[in-house]
């Protein structure tokens, strides 16, 4: 369902997939990891954050320095004019529809698609600045798993 053919051939059953998924993020909380990550980033000890979650948790804990190359679920987009709204506008029944007359779609990278190359230029910006110690600092967050589920949904 997560695929442009799903949102292309099977619009409706591509938009309960996604009403089921943003009605569970809008009841979850991000976690301590998620606010801890956010509190380092306001005392400049973290410049931002890469994460291939589409929650939108980082942001909700406070951190504001996040590249998403996945994308988002926290908003919904216009396939035509790109306009964009809160996610939970989505769940309404007119919720997929633009005013132009377009689409509303989530904001997420669907199967088919590339990821969006400004997400992937901040990510190597920040990448490419990283001195020894933010190299260290980042095994040690991955060895760490902070906040890591270890699967993924589809």
């Amino acid at each position: 369902m997560a695929s442009t053919h799903a949102m292309h051939h099977n619009r409706q059953a591509f938009i309960e997939f996604y009403r089921i998924r943003i009605e569970g993020l809008l009841s979850c909380l991000p976690h301590a990891g998620h606010e801890l990550l956010a509190g380092r980033e306001t005392r400049g000890l973290i410049r931002g954050i890469i994460t291939q979650n589409v929650d939108g948790f980082h942001q909700r804990a406070g951190s504001e320095s996040v590249a998403e190359p996945h994308g988002t679920l926290a908003t919904v987009r216009c396939s035509l004019c790109q306009n964009e709204r809160p996610s939970e506008t989505y769940l309404a029944e007119e919720g997929t529809h633009c005013q132009c007359g377009g689409f509303m779609r989530p904001s997420v990278v669907l199967f088919g698609e590339s990821l969006p190359q400004t997400a992937l230029e901040q990510a190597e910006e920040w990448t490419n600045v990283a001195t020894p110690l933010d190299r260290w600092a980042d095994m040690v967050i991955q060895d760490m798993l902070i906040g890591s589920l270890l699967q993924v949904t589809g």
